[in-house]
């Protein structure tokens, strides 16, 4: 039963996540739950989180048959995934309303702060790739790396959905949680594009059967605001134009390089306010620490020159995080105020067009890379058509959708063995890619095809939901005919048997379907081979 399958989940899951001298070094368990207690008094939601992520990813990694010592590394990583947090300002981290640009690129950098702690912890370095891939995305717009699809570290893809989940359902400043549903529709939303379909539908079923146990919280507020990460880019202006307009800021200094006045762009820039004028800051106060003497010899080395100063550099807002501008600043004698004075005039450094069309370049680049990416390790490298992994994670984003019914069907090659035996290897790959072929010609464009292994070959077909059994079913024996036909005026000789399964409330995953098209198979082989047999419910 269910409950009996969720009872021996989690005793699995108890057993194997205890951080003990029996899983995971004493000295590292140590230094791991030190990490934990240091976050916890930072910011209780993100060590609570921690918990939460690293037991649902534990069972959802149990509940697909991974292996001891694969439960235990996630375990230890979904702790660790979000430990470079405590590098990360206070004022970020319960800031109540969207984080500025600026704000989310210093919150990204938690991620290196979680690998270099990872790494100091006694032969625990092996967790960074899992640890760190959860802010991967499926379709590549993910960081730390950029990684996209299968390549992103099956373990990170569980991490990334089961964080995204807990975050969904649990109050944070800026937001209220969610119910569990909405958070459930929201991972099906984004899968394919942020996370793996097949982690999100296997997750989605580990909540139905009861086999990742959730708080429902006391409230049924809905979301408020989608807090999965986003690259998109925002809208800018006509890229065609030869011509832009840069923003920029204007504040004086006086003799003592205190500032005397600034504009609205100053403020919105920084942070800083008329108020903290009026008490007072220098110029070296928006200097990081650490620029400081650096900026004072190239300031000073091209004033001497001609009481003119161009440089780019850091400068320091008032909530603490680093924005790059371009500055240009003078001398000048005020008659009026009868005293020297400086004006200063920066630009956001990341914001000129320059920067913004390089952006694009490496958009473009990014997008070639991946493409080139699928086209050689999404692909069988023998037939060209899509290898297991990648088929499947694809068939099972389209059933999360729920927006049309899906035929799945299996193939496998009649008496390959003999075939491969008789004529030598050679020849029975050449006959495997001739099937390839066969297959890929008889689908539409918006189907898909592939090479399960072996002889072994598996397609989808997309109906509309209007469609009837019987047109669906007809379809699938219009292309075992056509292969067949194919077939027997080749020089090879043999046959197909075939067995499909059409997606309904009972076959809602590709599991389902892939078992229900794999016993059909299995029919057509017993009744003779050469066969068409369309699974039915029984």
């Amino acid at each position: 039963s269910n409950d009996s399958i969720s009872y021996n989940l989690h005793k699995k899951v108890d057993r194997l996540s205890e951080i003990n001298k029996d899983t995971i070094p004493g000295e590292s368990s140590q230094t791991i739950f030190a990490l934990i207690a240091a976050i916890d008094a930072k910011d209780h939601y993100t060590a609570q989180h921690s918990k939460n992520v690293a037991r649902y990813a534990a069972i959802l990694a149990a509940a697909n048959g991974m292996s001891d010592d694969q439960i235990r590394m996630i375990f230890a990583a979904g702790l660790l995934h979000d430990i470079g947090k405590i590098s990360i300002p206070e004022s970020i981290l319960g800031k109540e309303g969207k984080l500025s640009d600026e704000e989310f690129e210093t919150m990204k950098g938690h991620v290196n702060c979680s690998i270099e702690m990872i790494r100091h912890l006694p032969s625990m370095d092996y967790l960074v790739p899992v640890a760190v891939g959860h802010h991967e995305r499926w379709d590549g717009k993910g960081y730390p790396s950029g990684l996209s699809m299968e390549s992103i570290p099956i373990l990170s893809r569980i991490i990334s959905v089961v964080d995204t989940f807990d975050a969904l359902i649990n109050d944070r400043p800026y937001r209220r949680g969610t119910t569990i549903e909405a958070a459930l529709a929201e991972l099906r939303r984004c899968a394919g594009s942020q996370f793996d379909p097949y982690i999100v539908s296997e997750f989605i079923k580990c909540i139905s059967r009861g086999e990742i146990e959730v708080r429902e919280l006391p409230h049924t507020s809905e979301l408020l605001e989608v807090v999965t990460e986003s690259t998109e880019e925002k809208e800018t202006e006509d890229i065609n134009s030869a011509v832009f307009e840069v923003t920029f800021s204007r504040y004086v200094l006086d003799s003592a390089n205190r500032i005397l006045q600034a504009d609205d762009q100053f403020f919105q820039m920084t942070g800083y306010g008329q108020e903290d004028i009026e008490k007072g800051i220098y110029q070296l106060d928006l200097i990081p620490e650490k620029d400081r003497g650096d900026y004072l010899v190239k300031v000073n080395r091209q004033l001497y020159n001609n009481q003119r100063a161009y440089l780019e550099h850091p400068v320091r807002k008032k909530d603490g995080t680093v924005i790059y501008v371009s500055c240009f600043g003078r001398q000048y004698y005020d008659s009026a105020a009868k005293a020297e004075k400086s004006e200063i005039f920066i630009s956001d450094a990341f914001q000129t067009m320059s920067i913004r069309r390089y952006a694009e370049t490496q958009k473009l680049k990014a997008e070639q890379r991946l493409a080139h990416w699928e086209r050689t390790y999404r692909r069988d490298s023998l037939t060209g058509l899509l290898s297991h992994a990648p088929f499947r994670n694809d068939v099972e984003m389209h059933l999360l959708r729920k927006e049309e019914r899906i035929m799945l069907f299996m193939i496998d090659v009649d008496n390959f063995k003999e075939y491969n035996d008789t004529h030598g290897h050679r020849a029975g790959d050449e006959y495997l890619v001739f099937i390839a072929n066969a297959l890929a010609a008889s689908l539409r464009s918006e189907d898909m095809a592939c090479r399960m292994g072996g002889d072994e070959f598996s397609a989808a077909l997309f109906f509309d939901k209007s469609c009837s059994i019987e047109q669906m079913e007809s379809r699938a024996a219009d292309i075992f005919e056509k292969i067949t036909t194919i077939i027997k005026g080749s020089e090879y000789g043999t046959g197909i048997s075939m067995g499909a399964a059409i997606s309904d409330d009972l076959l809602s995953s590709f599991n389902d379907l892939y078992s229900a098209a794999d016993r059909a198979l299995y029919i057509s082989k017993e009744a003779g081979r050469n066969r068409f047999t369309l699974y039915r419910h029984e």
